[in-house]
């Protein structure tokens, strides 16, 4: 018997992991690739967008994760809108981390008024 302890592999979550949302987009990828007429092939595909059908299969799996540019490439070559692959989004799908998008408030002038930040009391516009 031997002294020696076997290292345990500790497995980390990094930021840039792949969650739920590419495994959604990586179905539609595939659905919309099998029901096309004639049938595009993995290969095809790849060639199409300058990767190997390998790549292409992780995406399908969502093992990697597409980005819009690659995105955008992948539904012209599946003759598609970009808004297919966001479409049927699953609801309280969260990937690996929460997005907290900031609440823009309007700041544009009301249309009366071209003197938008020079405003003084007994303007037209000014109450």
């Amino acid at each position: 018997m031997s002294n020696r302890k076997t290292a345990k592999q500790v497995v980390k979550r990094s930021s840039r992991a792949t969650g739920s949302l590419d495994v959604h987009f990586g179905e539609k990828l595939r659905a919309r690739r099998l029901t096309m007429v004639p049938n595009v092939s993995q290969d095809e595909l790849g060639k199409a967008l300058g990767v190997t059908f390998q790549q292409v299969q992780k995406y399908e799996k969502g093992v990697n994760r597409m980005s819009a540019a690659t995105m955008v490439q992948i539904a012209a070559v599946l003759k598609v809108d970009v808004q297919y692959f966001f479409d049927e989004l699953p609801t309280g799908v969260k990937n690996s981390k929460e997005i907290k998008t900031p609440v823009l408030v309007e700041i544009s002038p009301p249309p009366c008024c071209l003197c938008f930040g020079t405003e003084t009391v007994g303007h037209p516009c000014v109450p």
